[in-house]
């Protein structure tokens, strides 16, 4: 992993980022389930 000089990025995350990047993960999963058979896909776009 590459070093960063950023002053902004805490060296040690606690288990707040955990809990948030859990709650974001299951977001995005729960969007993707929701929206699974929305797409269509156009014939003529294929041909």
């Amino acid at each position: 992993m590459k070093r960063t000089n950023r002053t902004d990025i805490k060296r040690n995350l606690n288990d707040d980022f955990e809990k948030e990047a859990m709650s974001l993960r299951n977001k995005l999963l729960k969007y993707k389930y929701d929206n699974y058979n929305k797409v269509t896909i156009k014939e003529e776009i294929i041909e």
